[in-house]
């Protein structure tokens, strides 16, 4: 039996490793063109006035059907991936935030004139419980601006704009 499922399973490894690569992302996912593929760096200050530079690459998956964005705050001091895709039925962008601070969201994205604007729930965050923000696509890459309820009351949260920094990585804490 498991020698039957081995094989089988090679097989379709054989088929998978023989199909050409998607060429274009799925059609909804185009409005991710200008930042796919590439990492950028984004320089802003934090709510308590303090400098961050945040490290971001963005990435098609799931042969084009979802995007990716993996970053990470001040050389891994805190960081995270999303991945967006788009929910035909809803006809809406979801997303979904994992973090390691060890919270996660899930949100939508709304297209608008030159980007999105998001709403996000947060779950697992001993304070914050929503954040909405924008992120508009510009000539060099893109700038990101939020501000989050915490304890009923909504505060700025900062924001950063981003510049294509090719060889730029993403780090994460050590473990």
């Amino acid at each position: 039996m498991v020698r039957t499922v081995l094989i089988a399973l090679a097989a379709w490894c054989v088929l998978v490793a023989g199909r050409p690569a998607e060429a274009t992302p799925y059609a909804p996912m185009q409005v991710f063109a200008p930042i796919a593929g590439r990492t950028f760096t984004g320089e802003g200050t934090a709510p308590d006035g303090n400098a961050v530079a945040d490290v971001a690459h963005w990435e098609y998956i799931i042969g084009g059907r979802a995007v990716q964005a993996t970053h990470s705050v001040n050389d891994g001091a805190y960081g995270g991936r999303t991945i967006i895709f788009y929910v035909d039925g809803a006809q809406a962008y979801v997303f979904h935030y994992f973090t390691t601070a060890g919270f996660h969201t899930e949100g939508v994205l709304e297209p608008v004139e030159g980007g999105f604007d998001f709403v996000e729930t947060i779950i697992g965050h001993p304070t914050i419980t929503e954040v909405r923000g924008e992120l508009r696509f510009t000539g060099a890459g893109y700038d990101q601006f939020s501000r989050s309820l915490s304890d009923g009351e909504w505060s700025e949260a900062g924001g950063f704009s981003y510049v294509e920094t090719p060889g730029a990585d993403v780090l994460f804490p050590a473990e």
